[in-house]
């Protein structure tokens, strides 16, 4: 089974009980609701907005209006045209709610080739018969009662935070809990496997494979347990070595990685070569064993024979933040699959051009006939040539394309020689960079107010706690 992502028009969870916290104050405020309801609007020009989202911000406005009405213009008791046209309006305002309300929902749980009546489908939702007559009265026959729509408004945002609102916060309380057993589990899983060697139960620990499957069905279940998983195991792999890796590593997180759906591994290989770019941060072993993680999983899981049908992903990752490692990744996809020679041989030959131009333009550069020798069966040789130039450009460090200028200069400038000048691919900055094109979040959500309690206070849209 493959996790499918799901886009959504809120950038964090933060934001979208921020706005849930707007649409159901503790105490019912205009202005406060109006902000909700501006969040919705703002959603859906994102789009993909949740229906269930839309419908509450169309019930919320019903009751901004009414307010509106109760406290402005109708005050004049006198001018009583005006306020029979307007609650007229706003009848009708509440009969098209509740109609889409009803509606919307009966809808979207059709089964089509197998239609049921609006009114089996609404009561296995748990929406009242007496709605159903409602939207139906409102739609054929004469308009409800204000008092009665409004009741019907009051219990479809009830239904509302019941099926949705409350439910995705239950849902999501449920996966921080489980986010913060992942370490736990992770070191219980290490213990098993070294104390015992056939991953059985020992005193009060769990046996391996069930350590296994239940991490495996939380980053099925999760987004966010998938990611908080993978960089978990990450942060081991990366904290453990310090040397290339061996065949006794292997054999301890195989069976977890046999297990890992493709997503899984997909993000565990993103983590480890992003942490692989960081030659600042790192210690040159801890970047050999990086690379040898980061080839394992290419070989063995994501480009083997029977690997993941759709790896895309992965290689746009390699060449979005290329590194002195990356061809060697990248020759190691082809060997997996030759089909992507054509396809990547061109990047593999610039990759490895960029780089030994770097290293002819370091003083400390002596020799490259030892790299023209160093490939082997395993790549290990190919990995020292790589770890040589690392250390080179580390030891070179910052002071590489430094340019001193002077404030003022008496002569105007001159064209560059031809000679001096490089070609640069396409969509590339100068020096072969990769531009990074990724957004930043656009703003910060300011964090919920703690004192607010979403599952235990009582909603002004009925009389009763949710």
């Amino acid at each position: 089974m493959r996790l499918t992502a799901r886009v959504v028009p809120w950038t964090s969870t933060d934001e979208w009980e921020f706005v849930k916290s707007l649409l159901y104050p503790p105490v019912f405020d205009a202005a406060t609701v109006q902000k909700g309801v501006d969040h919705v609007r703002m959603w859906a020009s994102r789009g993909n907005l949740p229906q269930a989202a839309e419908m509450t911000a169309m019930m919320a406005e019903c009751f901004i209006m009414e307010n509106h009405r109760a406290t402005l213009g109708l005050r004049a008791s006198a001018d009583g045209e005006v306020g029979r046209a307007s609650e007229s309006i706003l009848r009708l305002t509440y009969s098209m709610a509740v109609i889409r309300f009803v509606n919307g929902l009966v809808d979207a749980s059709q089964t089509p080739g197998r239609l049921q009546s609006v009114a089996s489908v609404a009561e296995t939702l748990g929406i009242p018969l007496w709605m159903v007559d409602l939207r139906h009265a409102a739609t054929h026959e004469h308009l409800p009662s204000l008092s009665l729509l409004k009741s019907a408004a009051q219990h479809a945002m009830r239904w509302l935070d019941k099926h949705y609102w409350s439910r995705q916060q239950l849902q999501q309380a449920s996966n921080e809990y489980m986010e913060e057993q992942v370490p736990g589990m992770l070191s219980q899983y290490l213990e098993v496997i070294g104390c015992s060697g056939d991953g059985e139960a020992t005193s009060n620990r769990l046996p391996a494979d069930d350590i296994v499957v239940r991490l495996c069905g939380w980053a099925m279940s999760s987004e966010s347990l998938r990611n908080r998983i993978c960089v978990e195991v990450a942060k081991v792999l990366i904290s453990e070595v310090s040397q290339e890796i061996c065949d006794e590593d292997k054999t301890t997180w195989k069976p977890l990685l046999d297990k890992l759906g493709a997503e899984c591994l997909e993000e565990l290989f993103v983590v480890l070569y992003t942490e692989l770019g960081g030659l600042d941060f790192r210690t040159l072993d801890n970047q050999v064993a990086l690379v040898a993680w980061c080839r394992y999983l290419i070989k063995t899981y994501l480009f083997a024979q029977h690997g993941l049908p759709n790896n895309i992903e992965i290689i746009e990752a390699c060449l979005q933040r290329p590194n002195v490692f990356t061809p060697i990744l990248l020759k190691d996809m082809v060997s997996c699959q030759p089909g992507l020679g054509p396809s990547l041989h061109p990047f593999i030959e610039y990759l490895d051009s960029v780089a030994k131009l770097n290293m002819l333009k370091s003083d400390e550069f002596g020799s490259t006939d030892e790299e023209e020798d160093s490939s082997d069966e395993d790549g290990s040789g190919e990995i020292k040539v790589l770890r040589s130039r690392a250390q080179q450009l580390l030891s070179k460090g910052s002071q590489t394309g430094r340019i001193t200028c002077k404030e003022t200069v008496n002569n105007a400038w001159n064209l560059a020689p031809a000679k001096s000048w490089r070609f640069v691919p396409i969509g590339l900055l100068p020096g072969g960079k990769v531009p990074n094109l990724s957004l930043p979040d656009p703003r910060e959500i300011n964090p919920i107010n703690s004192n607010i309690q979403h599952r235990t206070y009582i909603h002004t849209y009925g009389n009763g706690p949710v």
